[in-house]
């Protein structure tokens, strides 16, 4: 979107054209989940568990001291039983994917998610993508956008970050089953496994 003008100080933006809209919804949950969660903490909470639709933070760990298990769901049985889950403290898992949210013209199913180059709607071999960092902005960002880019291009870009962030990837196998990719970093917080998994690498600045 073209902007003709960006006041910080006013804290206004104007934009060219007549009608155009800025969505924030790509990363405004993520955010809101981690200033949530700093208010959370400066007021004396060691536990809790915020839950924004999709993005979850976990601040601390349970009251028990264990940490949180979280479910990431599985695509193709949205309703029914996690594919996995992810035993976590103190971070965003934020998921996102194309699975509820999309429209179906003609036989053709058209996601919610769209090319910023083209803005005609994508749909890439993820069905869904997890992201996991105390960053909930980061986490809900790149959920969104690796959606767009496919697994290929996301773990390139994983490899060109400084701080990684843990990731869960899902696409669909030839037999109708669940493709479950997860980053190397995450090895010791997958639990509850349904589905083999399947850890990637990634290499740096490639």
């Amino acid at each position: 979107i073209a902007l003709s003008n960006l006041d910080v100080a006013d804290d206004s933006i104007c934009l060219k054209e007549k009608g155009c809209v800025i969505d924030l919804g790509g990363i405004a949950k993520g955010y809101a989940s981690k200033k949530i969660a700093d208010l959370a903490k400066s007021r004396g909470a060691a536990s809790g568990l915020i839950d924004l639709g999709g993005n979850i933070y976990a601040v601390g760990k349970k009251p028990d001291g264990k940490n949180w298990n979280i479910g990431v769901r599985n695509p193709l049985e949205p309703y029914g039983s996690p594919a996995l889950a992810l035993s976590v403290n103190d971070c965003a898992v934020v998921t996102s994917g194309g699975y509820e949210r999309f429209k179906e013209v003609d036989g053709k199913k058209y996601s919610h998610f769209f090319d910023p180059k083209t803005g005609e709607s994508v749909m890439s071999d993820l069905l869904s993508a997890t992201l996991v960092t105390p960053d909930g902005s980061l986490a809900d960002g790149l959920a969104t956008a690796f959606m767009i880019m496919g697994f290929d291009e996301a773990a390139k870009t994983l490899g060109k970050m400084s701080s990684m962030p843990g990731a869960v990837f899902i696409r669909q196998n030839d037999d109708g089953t669940p493709e479950i990719l997860v980053s190397l970093n995450l090895r010791d917080s997958v639990v509850g496994m349904k589905y083999p998994v399947k850890f990637f690498t990634v290499s740096a600045g490639k």
